[in-house]
């Protein structure tokens, strides 16, 4: 998961990701665990992004996360801008961004 430090709408995708069955990484929360890395944010990102199955990205409005998002694409790790989008996704409606 990539977005802002907002807690509130990071712990409500969380809390509706984990209900849904998934097991959701914010980006920023594992980098805030482990202080050696956080200056290399980017890399332990896509480090992280390749044992995932997909991303959400919630809003962000400073960018910061959209050269991850071209990396997810290129990936060919579908991303998804609304949690629902992801809860949905197993009966075959979910839009990809």
């Amino acid at each position: 998961m990539v977005g802002p430090a907002d807690g509130t709408a990071l712990r409500r995708a969380v809390a509706a990701l984990f209900a849904a069955g998934h097991a959701p990484v914010p980006c920023d929360t594992a980098t805030a665990y482990l202080p050696e890395v956080a200056a290399g944010r980017s890399r332990y990102a896509r480090r992280l992004l390749l044992h995932c199955d997909a991303v959400l990205c919630l809003p962000d409005p400073s960018g910061r996360d959209d050269s991850l998002v071209r990396y997810a694409r290129w990936e060919g790790k579908p991303v998804y801008r609304d949690v629902h989008d992801i809860v949905r996704a197993s009966t075959g409606q979910a839009r990809t961004a």
